[in-house]
């Protein structure tokens, strides 16, 4: 891969991440950087998670959040079953939820930073409405 094509990637995935953090409904950019780094959080962790958004009428990101919330706070009363297709992606989910809590930490701990982000994403959204 030549040095701009692999900017451009660097650059979707970074902004990806951006979204996710100011839009947490945004499904697209969850899909974009499940797994980037890699976690082990493949085409079924994606498909497994996108039912049991479908199937609870919630976003990815939320189905996520909360199904490694449980577990870490609720114990063992609160485990999913054996079943459950989610819990063979514990550990990628796991690793997934508690860098984006890092990244809310980050983007928290500077207010300037976290609205330029949001700025840009609003312009980002009225220049895709516009052209």
């Amino acid at each position: 891969m030549d040095l701009r094509k692999r900017k451009e990637v660097v650059q979707r995935i970074f902004c990806s991440y951006l979204s996710l953090l100011v839009n947490s409904k945004n499904d697209i950019a969850l899909a974009q950087v499940l797994n980037c780094p890699d976690r082990g959080l493949g085409r079924e962790a994606f498909t497994d998670l996108k039912h049991a958004a479908r199937s609870k009428q919630m976003s990815l990101f939320l189905v996520a959040t909360s199904f490694i919330r449980t577990l870490e706070l609720g114990g063992r009363g609160y485990a999913p079953s054996e079943s459950d297709p989610l819990r063979k992606h514990l550990k990628g989910l796991s690793l997934f939820v508690h860098f984006i809590d890092k990244l809310n930490e980050i983007l928290g701990e500077n207010t300037q930073c976290k609205n330029c982000s949001r700025a840009h994403f609003v312009s980002d959204k009225d220049a895709s409405y516009k052209g």
